[in-house]
């Protein structure tokens, strides 16, 4: 068992009252209040535990979003484990207008985050009460008012309660509590300072694709810095010119999943078609269910055609794993399914306007069964 499960398992068994008597005896529960004052109260959901997804919000008066709802959403996509988003509504009467209802909390549902805190206020309670996560605000509203996010992955404040993004929080009925850094578990994403500390002054720096490493960084590790290696297919996060400005090199793994992602997407293939994790679902949930002859009857890969768009390397790898019988049918097929590129007048919400996007030609791809889409992981694929 991993220090993060062990630690995860041995936190969601507890409530907060226990945690925070058993922090306050020890030095890392020292450093300040570490839990929400009485101002929040629980709305929906029951105990939690996740990293936090921070942003800031106002909602009394009219203004452009600062920052789209989408960004939110990506945030938590990108986090690892359990996810809980803390809001801070800078308002100077919080509460003007609702930072969660239906709508978005059905959205932020979708990628099972564990819990919602927020000093503002939210609606829809009996909306909220069925979607599976926990939420604490300071009351209900009716409206949603002017509500627009003003920033995503910043400190905020929220009943009292510091939280940067990356921390440990602990929630059950009795409030929110924070988990101090020497206690959380060690592969928590990080916050904005610490790369800046744990470059400092290295000759070499060895990356994720979670690494953000851009001028702050780069300026904190100095002078010495050589190189800079992604553990990554791409290198999205890495600002390449800003490291050749600094004389040093960077690099990245091509071709390091390719094998994983053919597995994984053989794999996925007969769990759609044989319905294995919808049954799998089924029998862990302990709902009733007898049998028939067409009850999670599913379908084999025998007589079907397998397509493939975006004929790259895992492509490549995909079209291998195949069954002999829809391998034998791509191969007359082997040139990769002409693509045509589309404008789209605004395909992000941002107004910028033009970008391409790229959509398989029908003419040419057919209608294969089941399809597997290997394409770069781009917002304008997404």
């Amino acid at each position: 068992m991993s220090e993060h499960v062990h630690i995860c398992e041995q936190l969601a068994g507890r409530d907060t009252p226990a945690l925070s008597n058993a922090l306050r005896r020890t030095e890392a529960g020292a450093d300040g209040q570490a839990y929400t004052d009485g101002s929040l109260r629980r709305i929906a959901g029951g105990r939690f535990l996740g990293t936090a997804v921070t942003a800031t919000m106002r909602a009394s008066e009219p203004g452009d979003d600062a920052v789209p709802v989408a960004e939110l959403h990506r945030a938590v996509l990108a986090a690892e484990g359990p996810v809980v988003v803390v809001v801070q509504d800078l308002d100077e009467v919080p509460g003007a207008g609702a930072s969660l209802g239906e709508v978005n909390g059905t959205l932020l549902a979708a990628p099972a985050i564990s819990g919602f805190v927020t000093n503002g206020r939210v609606r829809d309670e009996p909306d909220l009460r069925a979607m599976g996560f926990a939420v604490h605000a300071a009351g209900l509203c009716v409206a949603r008012a002017h509500m627009r996010l003003t920033a995503i992955g910043v400190p905020v404040r929220v009943g009292g309660l510091d939280v940067e993004p990356g921390d440990l929080l602990h929630g059950d009925q009795h409030g929110v509590l924070r988990v101090p850094r020497a206690v959380a578990p060690h592969d928590r994403p990080l916050t904005p300072a610490e790369p800046r500390a744990a470059v400092a002054g290295a000759d070499a720096v060895i990356t994720t694709l979670n690494d953000r490493i851009g001028p702050a960084v780069l300026d904190a590790a100095g002078p010495r810095l050589r190189v800079v290696a992604d553990t990554a297919t791409g290198h999205d996060n890495l600002d390449v010119a800003a490291i050749t400005a600094r004389g040093a090199v960077a690099t990245n793994t091509p071709g390091v999943l390719v094998d994983a992602t053919a597995d994984l997407t053989m794999a996925l293939l007969p769990d759609v078609t044989r319905r294995v994790g919808e049954g799998d679902r089924l029998i862990r949930s302990g709902s009733p269910w007898s049998w028939d002859i067409g009850f999670m009857l599913g379908t084999g890969p025998q007589g079907r055609r397998l397509g493939i768009v975006g004929m790259g390397a895992i492509g490549r790898a995909v079209a291998a794993r195949a069954p002999r019988s829809a391998r034998a049918r791509q191969r007359r097929a082997r040139t990769p399914p002409r693509l045509r590129h589309h404008r789209d007048p605004d395909p992000d919400g941002r107004g910028r306007g033009g970008e391409r996007r790229l959509r398989p030609d029908r003419r040419r791809t057919g209608h294969p069964d089941p399809p597997a889409l290997i394409t770069p992981s781009f917002w304008e694929n997404r």
